[in-house]
């Protein structure tokens, strides 16, 4: 079994489990069609599909599936 990390962190980027605190940062990039087009996944039409999906994340406990990788910016808010 491999074992993962529960962080991942380079100087750019930063990749945990995701959190519910989570759920605006990703709202912000998966309620856009431009960037969800190419996923195997909808377009979140409001906040509520990203907690849905976060809490989805953390029933299913498959680390490996579930690891999300956020930016540094995505989760302090600088751009």
């Amino acid at each position: 079994m491999i074992q993962v990390p529960e962080i991942f962190t380079t100087e750019q980027l930063l990749m945990r489990r995701p959190l519910l605190s989570d759920a605006p940062a990703i709202y912000e990039y998966a309620c856009d069609p431009e960037v969800t087009r190419y996923m195997d996944w909808r377009t979140h039409s409001n906040i509520r599909d990203s907690v849905a999906f976060l809490e989805a994340c953390a029933r299913d406990g498959n680390l490996i599936k579930n690891f999300a990788g956020l930016s540094r910016s995505s989760l302090t808010g600088e751009r």
